[in-house]
């Protein structure tokens, strides 16, 4: 996607070089620039293309409030606790228009002030921003809050100018990038495309296991898990399928006739499949 940008408004601390964080956080979330030194291989379109008259199609309330088929990030008025909104249109799946819209509000620096207190970066706001425009959501500040796409951030933090491990491997998935040397990315792009992908007739589910604690810590300091549980289930029972099955970390895998899947601990009336 090509993005234009509007400086009208824009605090007199970024209004000169403001298109520099435009064009870094485009390239950390099109690439995949991560801080975890993992290979940025995701090859999506996001790139800046000069200077734009034309204003984020959003109000004051932060509502979209229209597509004009321009892609466009500017300044204007937010409701308070709003850095950036973005607002995104959908055609048959596929993003045809982002805006994004910084909020004139803040306090905001380009390179983190040395005395730094109650001013925002905005690159790592733009790289989040533009997280949503390729497909990223929100994630809990409590649970994640190291991650770009954490409902928080904080002032005079710098390190979501790239993604997280969660954000660089969620949108390994989104935009079904295939690693160096292999043929298929870490899923393939059906089972990708959603959180309850179908395939063969069955409509499928992972989630955190009901045994679950956190694990080791990954380079972000978030706890990963320890257990999963899967579940898939006819899309047309009797005609896809006649029975529901469900599996979790320890391997076997439990069926039971209907579209209701074994639930865990596992045991009868399940069967056990294998």
């Amino acid at each position: 996607m090509s993005f234009r940008y509007n400086r009208a408004g824009a605090p007199a601390s970024v209004a000169r070089y403001a298109t520099v964080a435009v064009g870094n956080s485009l390239r950390a979330v099109s690439t995949g620039a991560n801080r975890c030194k993992l290979p940025a291989t995701i090859k999506a379109s996001g790139v800046y293309v000069g200077a734009t008259t034309r204003t984020p199609q959003l109000n004051t309330s932060g509502a979209c409030t229209g597509n004009d088929g321009q892609n466009v990030i500017g300044w204007g008025a937010l409701p308070n606790g709003y850095l950036a909104i973005t607002c995104i249109y959908f055609v048959a799946g596929k993003v045809i228009n982002a805006d994004v819209m910084i909020s004139k509000r803040y306090s905001w620096f380009l390179s983190r002030p040395v005395h730094c207190a109650n001013t925002f970066d905005l690159q790592s706001v733009l790289t989040h921003e533009q997280g949503h425009t390729f497909g990223l959501s929100h994630v809990d500040a409590t649970a994640h809050g190291t991650e770009t796409m954490s409902t928080l951030i904080g002032p005079c933090d710098i390190t979501k100018r790239a993604l997280g491990r969660g954000d660089y491997a969620a949108s390994l998935v989104i935009l079904g990038t295939k690693p160096p040397g292999n043929k298929q990315g870490y899923l393939s792009e059906d089972l990708g495309a959603s959180d309850n992908p179908v395939r063969s007739g069955y409509r499928f589910n992972v989630q955190r296991g009901v045994e679950g604690t956190g694990g080791f810590l990954d380079c972000n300091g978030t706890a990963t898990e320890t257990t999963y549980y899967a579940v898939a289930i006819p899309t047309v029972i009797g005609q896809t399928g006649t029975r529901a099955f469900a599996t979790n970390q320890k391997g076997s895998i439990w069926q039971l006739p209907g579209a209701v899947p074994p639930v865990e601990p596992f045991g009868p009336p399940a069967q056990l499949v294998q």
